[in-house]
């Protein structure tokens, strides 16, 4: 056989066309995946932002109003993907998160020091408007 045979017949398919055709096969199941879970691709008036502008922030869920402080999600996760875990992690409601060493929620894949930062600074805002508000009643 000549040498410009043997080496079609050693080069097709080669492992490159095999390890390209997976990669692209891999990267449309993960772009489809990464797709249905990104706030951008959900109706406008599914978005939590969208929604509280056009609304009020009464007519987002805890998920929902968690999310426009987190942000962002992580790869495959929404924003409002996150909110939901790190919320059932404290016990499904806002209430979870009190009394609990807000450092705790790092566990979870995504929530790092920026987005732990939002969280503790929203708490102590909430905290300090009921504080505040206590006060001017005579309660405290």
């Amino acid at each position: 056989m000549p040498k410009n045979n043997r080496s079609k017949i050693t080069q097709t398919p080669s492992s490159y066309d095999v390890k390209q055709g997976l990669s692209l096969f891999m990267d449309k199941d993960i772009g489809a995946a990464n797709k249905k879970s990104k706030i951008k691709n959900l109706p406008e008036d599914q978005r939590p932002r969208e929604k509280m502008l056009k609304y009020s922030p009464e007519e987002l869920s805890d998920a929902e109003l968690l999310a426009i402080i987190l942000r962002t999600g992580t790869k495959g996760k929404s924003a409002i993907e996150l909110a939901e875990e790190l919320l059932e992690s404290v016990g499904g409601s806002f209430k979870g998160f009190s009394g609990r060493d807000i450092k705790d929620i790092t566990k979870i894949k995504g929530i790092k020091n920026a987005k732990l930062v939002a969280i503790a600074a929203t708490m102590e805002i909430a905290h300090r408007i009921l504080k505040q508000a206590f006060r001017e009643k005579g309660i405290f």
